[in-house]
């Protein structure tokens, strides 16, 4: 017999914090995805298998609504600190919906001033994207990740998946 897994439902809400500052609120985010290079090893041909001491390019973006302060806190081109708050309901066995609180903790550097989107009777929408040069996942409460690129640190679920390459270097 299966056990139980909540059943994960809609965001309802979303805040984006520069350096300490509330900057953007209810947003759309893309947060980075984790990508391993690939090695090809001989084996029945080629086999392509993931290297997850080395990996790809990391960018996150926020889709900002307006042209506001917030938009000119997130540009410029130093690295920045940015927290990302959300709020997901979860369904649990019981049948009652609760609420499960997230957080990423990013250290970015923005990719460039986006184009400003205007079109009469409509709100602006701006698309900032940043390079990321670390990446923290806390999902209710636990570390999920943690990417720091330059200080060569990636653990998932626990594990250190850098420790043994550090060990040799």
């Amino acid at each position: 017999m299966a056990g139980w897994i909540d059943i994960h439902g809609p965001i309802t809400a979303d805040s984006v914090y520069v350096e300490g500052s509330l900057a953007a609120r209810d947003v759309g985010i893309t947060l980075p995805a984790v990508t391993p290079t690939t090695a090809d090893y001989t084996a029945m041909g080629t086999l392509s298998l993931p290297v997850w001491s080395n990996l790809e390019a990391m960018q996150v973006t926020i889709s900002q609504r307006g042209i506001n302060q917030g938009l000119r806190a997130m540009l410029g081109g130093k690295a920045k600190e940015i927290e990302v708050r959300w709020l997901q309901e979860v369904l649990g066995s019981d049948g009652n919906s609760k609420k499960q609180g997230c957080k990423a903790f990013l250290r970015v550097v923005p990719m460039g001033i986006p184009g400003l989107g205007l079109e009469m009777g409509s709100p602006s929408d701006n698309d900032v994207v940043f390079a990321v040069l670390r990446y923290r996942l806390i999902i209710d409460g636990v570390e999920a990740w943690l990417i720091d690129r330059l200080n060569q640190k990636l653990v998932i679920g626990g594990v250190d998946y850098y420790s043994q390459v550090a060990s040799f270097l």
